[in-house]
């Protein structure tokens, strides 16, 4: 197995503060021979977590993005 870099983000109620940080992840100078992902988990949230990674993965392309939810 390859070593490589996982980013995972916890999230509960957090629609407010996710768009600047996965516009900080996605803009990491990142080594093209390092594999990396972000891994978002949102643990029951009630606010609008969900459309808000989903706005932001489309506008930054994160294909290395993956969405769990609790």
């Amino acid at each position: 197995m390859k070593k490589g870099v996982t980013i995972i983000l916890c999230t509960f109620n957090g629609a407010s503060r996710l768009p600047k940080t996965i516009e900080h992840l996605a803009k990491q100078a990142v080594v093209e021979d390092i594999p990396w992902e972000i891994i978002v988990v949102d643990n029951g949230s009630t606010d609008n977590t969900s459309v808000i990674v989903t706005q932001e993965w489309k506008k930054y392309d994160l294909e290395k993005m993956r969405w769990v939810v609790l």
